[in-house]
């Protein structure tokens, strides 16, 4: 069996872009692809959806909130159809993400490991290091995934 990591739950706030741009210069997807709803979540009047992906804001969306994104288990996986390769992967969304004024509210990974390359001690030490910073995921992400090509 191969080592399977993915992406399961992104929750992020973006407080320097308006929603369109968010949808359209970070999550690189067609704005005609999202329908507005007249409701959102946590405190939030409206969303754009398409479909699992969900882009929350509010009217007034230069507010100090931001404009909240949400991808849960199925957001993910319909996110990773539009990617491109090396164009637009989770890396560079991370990158994307990191260069606005942003949030990380929420971030799983599932992981099926079948070796010892990733273990429950390792991760707990990483955790106790305080290394786990955005910037430092990103970078081993990215080794991870220029290591497997």
């Amino acid at each position: 069996m191969d080592n399977s990591v993915m992406l399961d739950y992104l929750a992020v706030t973006i407080k320097c872009l308006a929603p369109d741009d968010v949808i359209e210069k970070i999550l690189i997807l067609p704005k005609d692809k999202f329908v507005l709803n007249e409701w959102g979540i946590n405190k939030y009047q409206r969303h754009y959806a398409f479909s699992e992906i969900k882009v929350n804001f509010n009217k007034d969306w230069e507010s100090k909130m931001g404009v909240f994104i949400e991808l849960r288990g199925q957001g993910c996986r319909q996110y990773e159809e539009y990617m491109e390769s090396n164009v637009n992967n989770w890396v560079t969304l991370m990158k994307r993400i990191s260069e606005c004024h942003s949030n990380f509210t929420r971030l799983d990974i599932a992981n099926d490991i079948f070796d010892d390359s990733l273990s429950v001690p390792l991760i707990y030490s990483y955790c106790k290091k305080q290394k786990d910073t955005m910037r430092g995921a990103v970078e081993r992400l990215e080794k991870l995934i220029n290591n497997k090509n």
